[in-house]
């Protein structure tokens, strides 16, 4: 039967249709799958993404269709106030006309602590047959840190919004044990509610990864001997950029070459472009499309994140890539015999160093990510979950 899912990506990151994040692809899933998708999105756009903006189709488009086939609404703020009391509100004009109008299946609300989610059951309750499906993100690493956030806004006000809406949730969604720890401690959300829903990525089979990677070796002139490193990011301290590149300059291998996409905090640019122009095997390329580097991990023979976390390594698992990863609880599923877990910068250069006496162990690693991309990440798994 053919079905209509509706996105609610109102109270996190902003959507912008080139990206590759979980509220592009499970959409564009939906479509793939041959059911109709509704993404509804904020038109605020904060400074740090203006940037962004500026090279983004439909940012001003009240409603589009995207190339593919997934149709999008963008809606303003509902109160003329300072972005940063907004986007914790979560309120935006006409959401519940929308979603009148749309009569979806399936409402997924992306970070339910918005007032938006009121809309979503209001909807509900007129219409019991709905499948309301709610997902956070937020963990004590990025959504506790102040007492205004934890005391104030998760404890109470979110906490009150979220118990008040739970009779009409059908899925609670988590996406990590830590946000699944979370939800349970500040929200008081039942255990037999909720659900581990990691973000995904698209499965790159053996046969199309090898042919990209020979290509992206006859690109930049490389031979089978040599092993290829990506990290990427938005690159503020958090990431550990340095301590990668303190730990590369130790290991002199000259068959490591380390790419590196993605930009620059200003206090990190200056500590690292030292490094980087003084050794030849390391080539920083900026800022890639999410489909370019796309082509690195493919190529990669390891996706190094030692640092902060980011959507980035579950795509780098689904093209087969080893990874490096701090050991994190939530990265506890992602890590089993296909890497490394880093806690410093020893730790990243014995990790080298065992790259540079063992290379063939990287190809063991690489079956292994696949093992684990197909049972955890694989979009038409977490999109057909939506239809059941």
């Amino acid at each position: 039967m053919k079905m209509k899912v509706c996105y609610l990506c109102l109270n996190a990151n902003p959507f912008f249709p080139s990206w590759s994040y979980q509220e592009n692809c499970l959409p564009e899933q939906n479509v793939k799958d041959g059911h109709e998708a509704v993404v509804i999105a904020c038109k605020r756009i904060e400074k740090e993404f203006k940037k962004f903006a500026e090279t983004e189709k439909y940012m001003n488009d009240d409603i589009a269709l995207l190339e593919n086939g997934v149709k999008l609404y963008r809606v303003k703020d509902k109160y003329k106030l300072p972005s940063v009391i907004n986007r914790r509100i979560g309120s935006h004009r006409g959401v519940y006309e929308i979603i009148c109008r749309e009569k979806p299946d399936v409402i997924f609300v992306h970070d339910p602590q918005g007032k938006d989610t009121d809309s979503a059951v209001r909807y509900k309750k007129k219409n019991p047959d709905v499948r309301l499906y709610v997902e956070s993100h937020a963990d004590y690493n990025n959504s506790a840190h102040f007492l205004l956030t934890e005391k104030i806004l998760n404890r109470g006000i979110y906490k009150r919004r979220i118990r008040k809406n739970l009779p009409y949730f059908d899925r609670f969604f988590y996406v990590s044990r830590e946000s699944g720890e979370f939800t349970k401690d500040l929200y008081g959300v039942p255990e037999q509610l909720m659900e581990f829903y990691p973000l995904g990525g698209y499965i790159v089979e053996s046969d199309e990864r090898e042919n990209i990677r020979t290509k992206f070796r006859e690109k930049y002139k490389l031979n089978e001997d040599n092993i290829v490193m990506v990290h990427s990011g938005k690159m503020d301290g958090k990431k550990r950029t340095l301590d990668i590149l303190e730990a590369f300059e130790k290991v002199q291998d000259s068959r490591f070459r380390l790419f590196i996409i993605g930009s620059f905090t200003e206090d990190v640019e200056k500590k690292v472009m030292p490094i980087i122009n003084n050794d030849s095997r390391i080539l920083y390329l900026g800022w890639k499309s999410s489909d370019e580097l796309h082509e690195y991990l493919c190529a990669a023979d390891i996706y190094l994140q030692p640092g902060s976390q980011s959507a980035t390594m579950q795509n780098a698992l689904c093209c087969g890539c080893p990874v490096m990863l701090f050991p994190y609880k939530s990265h506890e599923v992602y890590v089993k015999n296909n890497g490394f877990f880093v806690e410093n910068a020893q730790d990243i250069q014995d990790a080298f160093e065992e790259i540079a006496d063992k290379p063939e162990c990287l190809k063991a690693m690489s079956e292994a990510s696949y093992v684990i991309a197909r049972d955890l990440l694989d979009y038409r798994k977490l999109a057909a979950r939506l239809y059941e």
